[in-house]
């Protein structure tokens, strides 16, 4: 297991990514070069705490916010 604070960064970054739509395009790429580049390089990292961190941040700015 991997263990690290990434994750609740990324959330961090999905909540931005929907509150600026002008910045969503560059958090997208962001999120998925820091999740993917060091794998290639041969680090491992919990790829799937960045991408499963953004998307709750999104859909929980999206459901918060309506109200």
């Amino acid at each position: 297991n991997l263990v690290g604070a990434s994750g609740a960064i990324s959330v961090l970054l999905g909540v931005l990514a929907n509150l600026d739509k002008n910045m969503r395009n560059g958090l997208i790429m962001a999120i998925l070069v820091i999740s993917f580049v060091p794998m290639l390089v041969g680090i491992k990292i919990g790829w799937y705490a960045h991408l499963f961190g953004f998307g709750i941040g999104y859909l929980y700015a999206k459901i918060s916010l309506k109200r």
